[in-house]
């Protein structure tokens, strides 16, 4: 194949000089389409060798060239608050986020920008600039709902760069190109790391300081969606009086990951629900007497029954939606190919196509005549699906329907086990029943943490709380008998432990 010599293609970053020439349309040579170069062929001009036909370039090729310096970075500015409009219209829209919440990222998203030494606008433009920004960073729907039109039904992080259009995406250098263009799915600690780092830099750098969480009704949620019955909510808030735990976001961070976990307000709280639910309805089959019928622990827990039910909703999620998720998507490799049926090769080749596969260019006639595309598939209409919040509901009054008193024995028996006796701790995945470790994956879901990091960080909090029923022991043992406490040797470790903790 001849190759011609010219200047840079720049579609995409390309750096490629040499083009060749295909059914009258000239492509460089990793095959992206040039615009305004297009020769037809006349049976007029045939047999006339040695003559040199030359095209004059259109202005339009040269305002693709890519940018550089300060045009780059403001490029790159607008080309991000963009992807960050199109999420707030996902959220907004289509998962439930209050309207409130698309001003508040904007005000967020203005005073990051006052960190930036290059402006979006010219000096020249500002009081019009700043009006259309407002304007045009705004998710509410006007009289005609494009939303899905415009590709905003998901939540565009994956290949992001598919949602800046065209002509922005040529000017912009391939290292501003790398950063919107995103492959794989983010651990949900580093979800979790970037979002704590943000907060604390809006809090030293703007004196913006982010509110607690709204504990009474997350927990409410939480104790609904784990099935348990409602009083672990007495249990939580006294365990978190106990060892002064607060639900906000720390001011200050040291660079370690292992205690990174016990700093997020939502890994704490979630902490305390696995810590109460453990004290008042434990796991094991051990048969615990209490005192009074005052107790929480007056009733007990069928966890085989509970398990069952878990199972059936999961089961049940799973057969309402079909539809391979995104992240099913992205984790398939060639083994995963051959145990899909035709329906879900037709959902993976749909998504391929609509992430990686670049339609923007002039149409060739004959490849319109073999289109990758499929009709959209109709959906059913006379199918509902079921409602999450009333199996969810089915859940709950199965589960307490089995539940069962505990027996009452006020007599001090030493032979009686009370509630909190034979208290079992699991320091490592390992170590978890069966029926625990499936309440351990919820709430780990829950708190958007992995397993390991939630057993990990239940431990070193189980470890404090015995510790302060250590010293309270020993402190009555020295009241008792009249001895003055003397400075015992856990001292480093408890100062530690706090270092840990907060």
């Amino acid at each position: 194949m001849d190759y011609v010599t010219r200047g840079v293609c720049g579609q995409e970053g390309c750096r490629e000089r040499k083009y060749y020439l295909d059914n009258g349309l000239w492509f460089c040579r990793r095959g992206h389409l040039q615009e305004g170069r297009q020769i037809e062929e006349d049976p007029d001009d045939f047999g006339t060798q040695g003559h040199r036909n030359r095209v004059r370039k259109e202005k339009e090729e040269r305002s693709r060239k890519t940018y550089r310096g300060r045009r780059a970075a403001t490029l790159f500015l607008q080309a991000y608050q963009l992807i960050l409009w199109k999420q707030c219209h996902a959220l907004v829209h289509d998962h439930g986020f209050p309207d409130q919440f698309e001003a508040i990222v904007r005000d967020l998203w203005a005073l990051r920008l006052q960190t930036f030494t290059l402006r979006i606008n010219e000096s020249a433009e500002d009081e019009d600039g700043d009006e259309s920004e407002r304007e045009v960073f705004s998710s509410q729907a006007g009289d005609t709902d494009e939303s899905e039109d415009l590709g905003f039904k998901d939540i565009p992080y994956i290949r992001a760069v598919k949602s800046i259009p065209r002509d922005m995406r040529d000017k912009l250098p391939p290292e501003f190109i790398a950063i919107f263009d995103i492959g794989r799915i983010p651990k949900v600690e580093q979800i979790h790391s970037g979002c704590l780092d943000l907060a604390m830099y809006y809090q030293r750098r703007f004196g913006v300081a982010l509110p607690p969480l709204n504990s009474p009704l997350l927990l409410y949620r939480h104790i609904r969606r784990l099935a348990v019955p409602i009083d672990v909510y007495d249990t939580v808030k006294s365990l978190q009086k106990l060892i002064d735990f607060d639900f906000a976001y720390p001011r200050l961070r040291r660079n370690n990951e292992r205690r990174e976990s016990l700093k997020l307000p939502e890994v704490r709280l979630v902490v305390l629900l696995v810590i109460s639910t453990k004290l008042i309805f434990p796991f094991d089959d051990l048969e615990r007497y209490t005192a009074s019928y005052s107790e929480p622990a007056t009733q007990s827990m069928d966890w085989s029954r509970w398990a069952d039910n878990q199972k059936w909703f999961d089961n049940l999620s799973m057969a309402e939606d079909d539809k391979l998720d995104k992240e099913t998507l992205i984790r398939l490799n060639d083994h995963d190919v051959f145990r899909m049926d035709l329906d879900q090769l037709d959902q993976y080749m749909d998504w391929y196509e609509s992430s990686w596969l670049d339609s923007y260019g002039g149409k060739n006639p004959v490849a319109d005549l073999f289109s990758p595309s499929r009709p959209e598939p109709q959906t059913q209409q006379g199918k509902q699906s079921a409602d999450p919040s009333a199996a969810l509901q089915r859940v709950l009054r199965s589960v307490m329907v089995a539940l069962g008193p505990a027996p009452v024995d006020p007599s001090e028996d030493a032979d009686h086990v009370r509630p909190g006796s034979w208290y079992r701790r699991y320091r490592w995945e390992s170590q978890l029943p069966e029926t625990a470790r499936r309440f351990y994956e919820i709430a780990a879901d829950l708190a958007a943490v992995s397993l390991p990091t939630l057993v990990r960080a239940v431990a070193v909090t189980e470890w404090r709380i015995g510790k302060w029923l250590e010293d309270q022991r020993r402190e009555a043992y020295m009241k008792k008998w009249g001895v003055a406490e003397a400075n015992d040797g856990d001292g480093a470790q408890l100062d530690e432990l706090d270092e840990e903790i907060h």
